[in-house]
Formats: structure tokens, C-alpha cells, sequence
């Protein structure tokens, strides 16, 4: 599944080195992903969830893909997270509209960060989208399967 995404050594290393930078910035990109969701209407998919629980959930989801464990049991969760968001209605436009807004605020939040050498951030920022690809892709996969049932 990354061979055509192209997620190669260098891709993992970089990911790794700033994951723990990156990690300390999640918690306000996916803080405003779902205020955001909340002002585009989006929150009728959240009516009987925990959001704080789900906003933890999703941390530790994006925290272990850019410490880049990509194993069988994460490409499992990942397809699983697809599943969840198409039983709930989540159509593959919305979910891509979300991956755009979320990929677009997070990649803002890497560009702030102080700490990231100068001669790494456009690889780290290859690397990130990679990732947000795969993940996103994985999840989608699910969609398809359920055309498939």
C-alpha cells in the first residue's frame, strides 16, 4: 500500500525525528478541527459521541502515524476508522473535505514550529503528507469494501 505513495526510509526518519514536535502540536490543530467541524454544520455526526473522548482517540491515532509504526495491527485501525465514519454517514466527499481542512491547518502548524531545521522542513513537510495520505487512504479502502458486501 505505500509503494505508490512513495513513503520511503528517509520519509520515516524525518517523521520520527519531529514526531514528538509534532505530536506537541496536535492537540490545537485538532482542537480547532473540531470547532470547525461544529461551524460547518458537521456536528450531527458527533450527536452521541464523547468528543473529548474521540478528540484523545484521534491524538493518539495521528501521534502513532508520524512515530511512523506502520504495522498490520495500525493499517487495521486505520481501515476500522473508515468503517466507523461511513457507518455513520460520513459520505467519502465530507471525508475528504475534512482530510483537506485538517492536512491544510496542520501542515500551517509544522510551518510555525521553531524548532524544525530549516534544511528539514520541506522534507518533513513530504513526509507528513505521505502519511496523511496513507491514513487516509486506508481508510477510504473501507468504503470500498462496503460496495463490495
Amino acid at each position: 500500500m505505500t509503494d505508490c505513495i512513495g513513503i520511503g526510509e528517509d520519509d520515516t526518519s524525518i517523521a520520527g525525528k519531529y514526531a514528538a514536535i509534532i505530536g506537541a502540536a496536535l492537540p490545537r490543530v485538532i482542537d480547532d478541527f473540531y470547532r470547525h467541524l461544529f461551524s460547518v454544520g458537521y456536528g450531527k455526526f458527533f450527536r452521541d459521541i464523547d468528543v473529548e473522548r474521540l478528540k484523545s482517540s484521534q491524538l493518539d491515532h495521528w501521534r502513532r502515524l508520524f512515530e511512523v509504526e506502520i504495522d498490520k495491527v495500525h493499517t487495521a485501525h486505520m481501515t476500522r476508522i473508515g468503517v466507523v465514519h461511513r457507518d455513520r454517514g460520513i459520505t467519502p466527499k465530507v471525508y475528504m473535505q475534512s482530510y483537506g481542512w485538517f492536512t491544510s491547518r496542520l501542515a500551517d502548524e509544522i510551518a510555525r514550529l521553531p524548532d524544525i531545521a530549516a534544511e528539514d522542513r520541506a522534507p518533513l513537510a513530504a513526509a507528513v503528507l505521505k502519511l496523511i495520505f496513507l491514513d487516509m487512504t486506508m481508510a477510504l479502502a473501507s468504503y470500498d469494501a462496503a460496495l463490495l458486501d
